[in-house]
């Protein structure tokens, strides 16, 4: 009891002044505290979203982009087979095509009827790649019963492996279209590491679809439309004719998420070359000349 009177009395001697300020004090600091709490948390959660755009990125260089590439390049050189007065890569010819005019098409309308509402009457580049892609997307004929597999310009080999990377392609594309509406850093992302160099894909890809939806009614990617990559390639249709006409992207323009793609690639292949030296330098030193069976004698 008399431990209890006397911490009354202590209390009671107090200032009230005193304590209401110790007490706003200590709740400024709570506040503060929580508020560096979410401060970082929030910092945090946008280092992981950067960082998941940026694998989503390298994914679609390394995993899909480069195989489209590289078969695309095949069949266009089969394509012009030695014609005069042709762009001579397909990054050119490109480059010099126009975005498909009148895309998005209004909700509802298939993309099968772009050829015949606005594809009636292209310009001549326009046309050129637009038949490129029908060569590797021959458009449906009731006369012909073979798949548009069989049809292609592509050999069935090229034809799988093109289309599996066209896929990824199209899909990232479609994706960057449709997050881009909802988020302002996300555009911003697009604009800084996408737009520069990645503009001229998006438009033969849209190309591309075009043909596709038009190489077989019951296609079951004939529907997929990929709004978001039209949408996309739509707001940078601004950039026809300003880009390099080389095959290679430009390396004045080259975007920190294509160097960080090109790290990665040369960190591979530098590992792989050192430990093939290791490999070569950990056996022993040849002391007898070199014979060659096949040299003649």
């Amino acid at each position: 009891m008399e431990a209890v009177g006397a911490f009354r009395e202590a209390i009671g001697s107090l200032d009230f002044m005193w304590v209401a300020a110790s007490a706003g004090w200590l709740a400024g600091l709570a506040g503060g505290i929580a508020i560096a709490i979410q401060r970082r948390a929030l910092t945090r959660l946008r280092t992981e979203i950067r960082a998941g755009w940026q694998d989503a990125f390298v994914t679609y260089q390394r995993a899909h982009y480069l195989p489209f590439a590289e078969t695309l390049r095949v069949a266009y050189q089969r394509f012009i087979d030695g014609r005069p007065g042709v762009p001579l890569t397909w990054e050119q010819a490109t480059h010099q095509a126009r975005w498909p005019r009148d895309t998005p098409l209004p909700p509802g309308t298939p993309l099968r009827d772009w050829r015949s509402r606005c594809g009636a009457a292209l310009g001549r580049d326009d046309e050129f790649l637009l038949r490129f892609c029908e060569a590797i997307y021959p458009p449906a004929e009731p006369s012909n019963l073979q798949s548009h597999r069989a049809r292609s310009i592509m050999t069935p080999e090229e034809f799988d492996v093109f289309h599996r990377a066209r896929v990824g392609v199209a899909d990232y594309f479609h994706q960057c279209g449709s997050r881009r509406a909802r988020s302002a850093k996300f555009a911003r992302f697009l604009e800084r590491e996408v737009r520069v160099n990645h503009y001229y894909r998006i438009k033969i890809v849209a190309y591309l679809e075009i043909a596709l939806s038009r190489a077989r009614a019951d296609f079951p990617e004939a529907d997929r439309e990929h709004e978001g990559l039209f949408r996309l390639g739509g707001t940078w249709r601004v950039d026809d004719g300003q880009a390099s006409e080389g095959d290679e992207t430009d390396p004045l323009h080259t975007t920190t998420l294509e160097r960080l793609a090109s790290r990665r690639r040369s960190k591979t292949v530098k590992s792989a070359t050192e430990s093939a030296h290791e490999r070569r330098g950990s056996a022993s030193p040849r002391t007898t000349a070199w014979k060659c069976s096949i040299m003649p004698r």
